[in-house]
């Protein structure tokens, strides 16, 4: 198993399932952190480690940000896919 133990998109086939509302978030994927209205808010950007579903059927993704103070583990409908920001 890798270094992971609840699984990544690899190892759940029915993750691509995710609500029709949130993106896809994949694995290796660019993201931010989203407010409700979809409104990016603040300038991190993080890189998608995991994507895992919970026993109630939510699916959250590990992210490592470029920023400190972000949390490790973010539900897929507040995170949205984008680019590096040029610094």
């Amino acid at each position: 198993m890798g270094l992971y133990p609840f699984g990544t998109t690899l190892e759940i086939p029915n993750v691509s399932d995710q609500s029709t509302m949130a993106q896809r978030i994949e694995v290796g994927d660019l993201v931010a952190y989203r407010a409700e209205n979809g409104e990016i808010l603040g300038p991190a950007r993080g890189k998608v480690l995991g994507v895992f579903r919970t026993r109630d059927g939510r699916t959250f993704a590990d992210v490592e940000w470029d920023q400190l103070m972000m949390p490790k583990r973010v539900s897929v409908e507040r995170l949205t896919a984008t680019v590096p920001l040029d610094r």
